[in-house]
């Protein structure tokens, strides 16, 4: 009975195998040992996948980690895209407990009635608007003083201004213009949110982003903001 089994056995392997040799996949960049495609990432990914989709094409395939189990699969796939908490965002934002990362539940349901209440309302913005008015006409000043001295002018850090202006006003009730250290914080938070960690990406390698300093930076970084704030 065993010895009627095995040419059976290998006929579905070799079956399976031939299958799974027929699935065409997308074109891939060169890839490494144990680190798969992650080397193609720079310090900027979505310009790094840029510049790979003008090589390859739009359709790219990238090597992972696949859950072979559907349940497991539904909750990874769940937990990336609902909890997924950067390094970044753990710095910066209290570790996600802010409203746009914190986890579903009652926490987040309370965080988001005092956000749509304190900010969002529709009472709130239109008691907001005398700032919004004041900003863009110190903008339009600006512009104006620019072409009468016939000066250059930098559009898009005026607007950067501008914007940081109104929402320091409204959420902390006083401007940040004209703190160099103010503006100087804000600018590196962007440019931290922007930058690409290891440990983001393969949470077991994260001591890297230790050797590299990126910890460390987000931590002096996010400790002058919140000094700053308060």
């Amino acid at each position: 009975m065993v010895q009627r089994d095995k040419p059976q056995t290998k006929m579905a392997v070799t079956i399976i195998a031939m299958q799974q040799r027929s699935i065409k996949v997308p074109p891939s960049p060169p890839k490494l040992p144990l680190i798969g495609h992650l080397h193609h990432l720079g310090a900027l990914p979505h310009h790094s996948l840029r510049a790979l989709s003008q090589t390859y094409g739009i359709h790219l395939y990238f090597s992972g980690i696949i859950s072979k189990n559907g349940q497991r699969n539904h909750e990874d796939t769940r937990c990336c895209f609902l909890q997924y908490i950067t390094t970044a965002v753990k710095e910066f934002l209290y570790g996600g407990k802010d409203v746009v990362f914190a986890p579903l539940g009652e926490y987040w349901r309370e965080m988001r009635k005092v956000c749509v209440k304190d900010l969002l309302s529709l009472k709130r913005v239109q008691s907001f608007e005398f700032i919004r008015e004041e900003e863009i006409a110190n903008m339009f000043n600006k512009i104006n003083q620019a072409c009468l001295m016939k000066s250059d002018l930098n559009l898009t850090d005026l607007i950067s201004v501008i914007a940081n202006n109104i929402i320091s006003r409204v959420t902390l009730g006083r401007s940040l213009e004209g703190k160099s250290e103010g503006a100087k914080l804000i600018k590196e938070v962007v440019e931290h949110f922007g930058l690409f960690c290891v440990g983001d990406i393969i949470p077991s390698l994260g001591w890297i982003d230790e050797l590299t300093g990126i910890k460390n930076r987000m931590r002096k970084t996010s400790t002058a903001m919140h000094r700053l704030f308060r």
